[in-house]
């Protein structure tokens, strides 16, 4: 069992998405191949963490990207991560 606050696991997943966001952009190839490498890096931190959480489609782990914005990650069936896209939440 990994021990992880769930603050931990929020920096590492925004982290993720961040980088996954940032490959969508126009990169030099020095700048894509650094950006991959360090998306794969944080892949392979957050692959065993969402699988701990047994974060699915269904049952996504919400990442607070900013303020009042969040984005759903979970595994696919092929252990692959996904995003759900970024969302708000009106503040309560």
């Amino acid at each position: 069992m990994i021990n992880i606050e769930e603050r931990q696991l929020n920096e590492i997943t925004c982290d993720w998405y961040r980088l996954a966001e940032l490959m969508k952009s126009t990169l030099t190839t020095s700048e894509a191949a650094e950006a991959n490498a360090r998306q794969q890096q944080t892949s392979k931190q957050l692959i065993p963490l969402l699988k701990e959480k047994q974060a699915t489609k269904d049952n996504p782990f919400a990442t607070c990207i900013e303020g009042d914005t969040f984005v759903n990650i979970w595994l696919d069936e092929n252990g692959e991560i996904q995003d759900g896209g970024y969302y708000t939440k009106p503040a309560l």
